[in-house]
């Protein structure tokens, strides 16, 4: 698995860089051997790399909720998507929520480029897709992301 490229929405890159985690979050999608479509090893990886850090595991958005993130630290959420492109936007409410609510400043969000999720099976989350609905709802999905594009 490697990183593709990556898109910026409400400057999300240009704040990962300001706190200079930029080419921290952007070496955590590189792992040689590692193949996209083993889903759960790359969600393991994820969660070995973040820990490792100091982030958390799973991450509840509200005490009045069982809805979680995949991981936090301080202000920042990092979220991974390698299933159906319809939890996506799931995703993205929960990340917007947490923003509004003060909870993030920021967040990252991982997956698959368009090609890499076709090996997933119809109807995976792909990169494209992702950053064609941020532009649709950039008054909507405020937060500054980050949105990683792996392959």
């Amino acid at each position: 698995m490697k990183l593709a490229y990556f898109h910026s929405h409400h400057y999300g890159a240009e704040e990962w860089k300001r706190r200079e985690l930029f080419d921290w979050i952007c070496n955590a999608c590189d792992s040689p051997g590692l193949k996209i479509r083993d889903t759960k090893n790359v969600q393991e990886h994820f969660r070995d790399v973040l820990t490792l850090a100091g982030w958390s595991g799973p991450a509840r958005i509200s005490v009045d909720s069982n809805l979680s993130i995949f991981s936090l630290k301080a202000d920042l959420a990092f979220q991974v998507q390698l299933g159906n492109i319809s939890r996506c936007a799931y995703d993205l409410l929960k990340i917007q929520y947490m923003y509004q609510s003060g909870k993030i400043n920021m967040a990252a969000l991982a997956v698959p480029t368009n090609s890499a999720s076709k090996e997933l099976g119809s109807n995976s989350a792909n990169s494209n897709r992702v950053w064609n609905e941020l532009q649709i709802f950039n008054r909507v999905i405020t937060v500054p992301i980050l949105l990683l594009a792996v392959e």
